[in-house]
């Protein structure tokens, strides 16, 4: 029996390594997923429900395994969610369940995500710290990607050496995204020494790419 071993890894990254073996393997019955996160755990199911597979799933301590005992089908009239069935064997898929094919553009040219914090969202700054890694996991998987990412104020600090996702931003930078740092705030931080990725960069070049794009988005 084929296993996928997810124990450890934070949502929505178990998620995209069941994708990942979905689309290499071509035989999915008997496929195994372990992983410790309920989330997860919930995310995986409906995933595979929603595209035709017959699962169980079983409680082992302190983590959970789920088995496809039947293979959704290579053919289907259905469209469940954002996904077509029928293509579902010949479709990339992304982590959001969205079909994607090899002649799409990878990143929307004038599309520019802003990420001025080393946290994503307010309240709880540890739940920040995870949401922020894994919406950089989960953004080198997506078909649709921003061309350039500006780095400013404390949001520099995701592009020193010690953050722990770095190798998500390295290989978005390797899938063509710019990824820009505001180099006052680089200095403020006193980084310039274990800056691991990314250009460097200043504020009227930035003030210049945000005035000339078509869509700014902020995380």
């Amino acid at each position: 029996m084929n296993t996928i071993d997810t124990r450890g890894h934070l949502c929505p990254m178990p998620l995209i390594m069941l994708i990942k073996a979905l689309k290499e393997q071509k035989e999915h019955l008997g496929l195994n997923i372990l992983t410790d996160n309920e989330i997860s755990k919930k995310n995986i199911l409906s995933f595979l429900n929603d595209n035709n597979y017959s699962t169980e799933c079983n409680q082992i301590n302190d983590y959970w395994s789920i088995s496809i005992v039947k293979d959704a089908p290579v053919r289907s009239d259905l469209s469940i969610g954002t996904i077509d069935t029928a293509d579902l064997r010949k479709s990339e898929i992304s982590a959001t369940g969205a079909q994607r094919t090899s002649a799409s553009p990878t990143s929307i040219n004038n599309q520019i995500l802003v990420v001025n914090r080393d946290k994503m969202g307010h309240g709880s700054d540890e739940l920040a710290e995870i949401l922020i890694k894994g919406f950089f996991n989960a953004l080198t998987e997506v078909e649709t990607k921003p061309e350039k990412i500006i780095f400013y104020n404390s949001g520099v600090l995701l592009c020193k050496n010690t953050f722990s996702e770095i190798n998500s931003l390295k290989k978005l930078k390797e899938q063509g995204i710019d990824i820009i740092l505001c180099g006052a705030c680089v200095d403020y931080f006193q980084l310039k020494d274990d800056i691991a990725v990314g250009r460097i960069s200043n504020m009227l070049s930035i003030c210049e790419i945000l005035m000339n794009s078509e869509k700014v988005m902020y995380l």
